[in-house]
């Protein structure tokens, strides 16, 4: 299973000139250099934490021979270990010894936090580095016994080698964090298209699309099938490796007949509306078989996680914890409408 997670942790090393707008890139300047890892390399530049709230849009290397290129962002976990956060997979380039550039989807930028790092693996003889160039130079964990199939988004690893001053070729490219007026968690449905069965214990979420910034939910929108309840949550992740998230949100949404095959935005109350943090995702329970859903061939831009345990669902509230068992590949016509957060 893959996808980017997130825990809401700040590292504990001191950050230096924290700040909510983001440089255009953040590394070492790209040029060509001295040196080159002879053999596979993962390294963690814990010397220079991101110091903003953004994204990562893209990369930018010094390529001195065609092979893949890893990147990934890390987070501390505990001292000596840390967190994929997300992982990029670069092609080799046909263009060897400039400046290159990989740039991600907007879709899919990658959503940074104060205090996370850049790393990258390779197999060798990849990007140039040079050592103790001064005021550039910064502080590396380096290993050659990583191996590149466990560095997945949520594994937690340990570098076994030390510490080492260098100054890699190698950036993030970065952009400011904006919340959008709707938050795009929407997939089109055929209003022709009908519920598959009750699912009145069960409780999903969106796994494949998270919230890419911080804001205010003041709205659900959504089509149903029939009249009923719908509860709809949002989940923040509380142990990436057992699947379990938090309730930090929940609607309880009273469909009538009058709704049934339109689409209907539904406004919150201020006093009803959801604090939302980049990370989180919506899910819903649908109790009384009110929303309007298709199961599809296997696609991760569509994977559901479901928990397996059967509950009583109303009794699950803020502060609940849910633990996702299994998955499924489907979509609902369900999405959070959303603005910033002022203050």
């Amino acid at each position: 299973m893959y996808s980017i997670m997130f825990v809401f942790l700040f590292s504990s090393r001191i950050l230096k000139g924290v700040s909510s707008v983001c440089p255009e890139v953040h590394g070492h300047a790209v040029v060509s250099r001295s040196l080159v890892d002879s053999g596979s390399i993962t390294g963690v530049n814990v010397g220079n934490p991101i110091a903003c709230d953004g994204y990562i849009k893209g990369w930018r290397f010094f390529p001195t021979t065609s092979a893949q290129l890893i990147v990934f962002v890390f987070r501390e976990a505990i001292a000596g270990k840390y967190d994929v956060v997300s992982r990029t997979v670069v092609p080799a380039q046909d263009y060897l010894n400039e400046v290159r550039e990989y740039h991600i989807n907007k879709a899919d930028w990658i959503p940074v936090f104060q205090g996370v790092f850049i790393g990258f693996h390779h197999s060798g003889n990849l990007i140039g580095y040079d050592e103790d160039v001064g005021v550039d130079t910064s502080e590396y964990l380096l290993d050659g016994s990583v191996l590149p199939d466990n560095l997945i988004s949520g594994y937690t690893f340990q570098i076994s080698s030390g510490t080492e001053w260098r100054t890699y070729s190698f950036q993030a490219i970065l952009a400011d964090l904006e919340t959008p007026n709707f938050q795009l968690i929407r997939y089109l449905m055929n209003p022709n298209y009908s519920n598959s069965g009750t699912v009145t214990d069960r409780i999903r979420m969106n796994f494949c699309d998270a919230f890419r910034n911080s804001g205010i939910i003041n709205g659900w929108r959504f089509v149903a099938s029939r009249a009923g309840d719908l509860i709809v949550f949002v989940f923040r992740a509380s142990d990436v490796k057992t699947n379990t998230y938090e309730v930090v949100g929940k609607t309880l949404i009273q469909v009538t007949s009058a709704e049934i095959d339109l689409e209907v935005q539904r406004p919150l109350k201020y006093s009803e509306q959801i604090a939302f943090l980049p990370g989180d995702r919506i899910g819903l329970a649908n109790i009384d078989s009110v929303l309007k859903f298709k199961n599809i061939v296997f696609s991760m831009n569509f994977q559901t996680l479901k928990s397996d345990t059967r509950q009583d669902i109303r009794s699950i509230d803020v502060g609940s914890l849910v633990a996702f068992t299994s998955s499924q590949y489907r979509y609902y016509y369900l999405e959070a409408v959303t603005r910033r957060k002022y203050g």
